[in-house]
């Protein structure tokens, strides 16, 4: 409960982890705000208000996307390049990096799982295996060729067990659907489908996993999930002053308390709250939100 004990140990409760990621992030430039969001402590950034650019990157030569105009059915691999989204089975929402290395179009996590972790190779394809021959000959290197949508790319996908134990390839395919959506195929199963994710959207932070970052999208499912009605979605994950977190969590410690019938231990955790949000969180009639605990 420490934040000594939290660098030493890499763990700690939320909200501190919570102080440590916004505090590293304030030194990289970025904001990251507390929220509301029941059941955990998520951080918030915005980054459109923190100069998001888009994640579609321009080709080199700087030439408008022609894939884009005239209902084109190709796309050059450079306009491939930014951030993905994908849902991992069993792990949720992820979140890659495609560019182009060494003749390949790869895709690094930038999230990941117990399984195949951030920063690891989480696939790549072989773009030369389905571009067009006569964008070849241009001289442009792979980032120029053609991709017509639907065609098949060669592809290999990283797997392994638990705790990236046994790393290994198995052969894929990839789909270019169209310029915002990609098909990965490997095994029996169905396509795992990526979707371009845009830099400008409002993201969140996870420290208790590691800082998974998750869509907003993903936010309001979770919420969903949980009975919160849509009309209350923003409520949840609108940014919030950190005395309110903390007021938050104080609450929850003084309603149990009160509810294990230690009426000493509820008063202690509702003074040492007293003046963070007294008409909230720490009502003084602590009775009246025994059944309003998050």
């Amino acid at each position: 409960s420490s934040i000594r004990t939290v660098l030493r140990s890499r763990s700690g409760l939320p909200i501190l982890l919570c102080t440590v990621y916004a505090a590293v992030a304030t030194r990289l430039g970025l904001k990251l705000e507390f929220t509301n969001f029941p059941n955990c402590v998520l951080l918030r950034m915005d980054a459109k208000e923190q100069g998001g650019g888009g994640s579609k990157e321009q080709c080199g030569d700087g030439r408008e996307s022609e894939s884009e105009v005239g209902g084109s059915s190709w796309v050059r691999v450079c306009e491939l390049h930014g951030l993905w989204m994908a849902d991992y089975a069993g792990h949720g929402p992820e979140l890659l990096s495609l560019a182009t290395r060494d003749g390949e179009l790869q895709a690094y996590k930038l999230t990941g799982d117990e399984h195949v972790p951030a920063g690891r190779l989480s696939w790549a394809a072989s773009p030369s295996s389905a571009a067009c021959e006569d964008e070849r000959v241009w001289g442009g290197g792979i980032e120029e060729a053609r991709i017509e949508y639907g065609d098949r790319m060669e592809a290999r996908i990283t797997l392994a067990d638990p705790g990236f134990a046994n790393p290994r390839t198995e052969a894929a395919t990839v789909q270019v659907q169209s310029i915002d959506s990609i098909w990965l195929s490997w095994g029996d199963g169905p396509p795992m489908v990526f979707n371009r994710a845009s830099d400008e959207s409002v993201w969140f932070v996870d420290p208790l996993h590691r800082g998974k970052i998750i869509p907003q999208e993903a936010c309001h499912n979770l919420l969903a999930h949980r009975g919160v009605q849509p009309s209350d979605f923003d409520s949840y994950c609108e940014a919030v002053e950190p005395r309110a977190v903390w007021a938050r969590m104080l609450r929850n410690l003084m309603i149990w308390r009160a509810r294990m019938g230690d009426a000493e231990g509820s008063h202690h955790w509702r003074c040492v709250g007293y003046g963070l949000e007294p008409n909230a969180a720490l009502d003084l009639d602590w009775s009246k939100s025994l059944g309003s605990a998050w």
